[in-house]
């Protein structure tokens, strides 16, 4: 056969980890380098597909949490928007920002949601571009080592230190995982969005997440805070189509895990 054409199902051509939607989760553990309120600002980014929404109106599932910022999908009257937020302060209020758009099931994105309190901006990217912005310029809770058992942070979930639970189980795939301790701008997110990346002083966590098999998750950011998947997860592989043009039809509509 000749001429193959191939469509690629993940979108940077990597690995990727699937949760189930009851239990899967990875925890990293919560470090100095981590604590967004260092310089009161952040990014958190990574490439989602949904397999499950949240069920009822107003329901999450969080692709990323810790116990004081956080950032899902929500059901919002039958739709599935992003949602973001994170606490002022200890007992303060709980700024957040919501997308425009609405995202449907099976379909890879490229989502982000960043914060900046110098810019005075909380804001959600969807697939490069702004997508939801609400003006914020409040500290964030702080959150030192040590302080709540570290404040470690979940993918897949959101994990709660002052209670010691984990909860909002994400159904579907995450790839490539990145929080930098600055908000990135929206050229930085586009440009940077479909390729990997190499370590930066900004880059505090990256998780590409094509480790499998096993539960260990590498933190490619240089800090070399290792993650580890529990509960329902599985590491899958890209799904390439392959469809023969030379109308012997020996490969048509045939896939092929690589």
């Amino acid at each position: 056969c000749s001429g193959f054409l191939y469509s690629q199902t993940s979108p940077i051509l990597s690995d990727y980890i699937e949760f189930d939607g009851s239990t899967g989760y990875v925890e990293i553990p919560g470090d100095s380098s981590n604590n967004f309120d260092a310089d009161d600002a952040f990014t958190f980014e990574a490439w989602i597909k949904i397999s499950s929404g949240p069920s009822n109106n107003g329901d999450k599932t969080h692709i990323f949490g810790r116990t004081w910022s956080e950032f899902y999908l929500l059901n919002d009257n039958g739709n599935i928007k992003l949602q973001g937020r994170y606490r002022v302060e200890t007992i303060g209020n709980w700024p957040e920002v919501t997308s425009s758009s609405s995202l449907s099931l099976d379909t890879w994105y490229h989502v982000a949601f960043s914060y900046s309190k110098a810019n005075g901006a909380l804001s959600i990217h969807l697939n490069g571009q702004l997508d939801g912005n609400t003006p914020s310029s409040s500290f964030i809770t702080k959150v030192a080592e040590g302080t709540l058992g570290g404040n470690p942070i979940v993918l897949g979930a959101r994990i709660d230190s002052a209670y010691s639970s984990v909860w909002g189980f994400f159904n579907g795939s995450i790839d490539e995982a990145r929080i930098w301790n600055v908000q990135r701008t929206t050229q930085e997110i586009n440009s940077n969005k479909s390729s990997t990346q190499s370590q930066n002083s900004n880059l505090v966590l990256y998780y590409k997440l094509d480790d499998g098999p096993g539960s260990s998750v590498i933190d490619s950011s240089g800090n070399n805070l290792t993650g580890t998947a529990s509960g329902t997860y599985q590491w899958s592989r890209p799904t390439v189509a392959l469809t023969d043009t030379d109308s012997d039809n020996i490969v048509s509509g045939s896939n092929l895990v690589t």
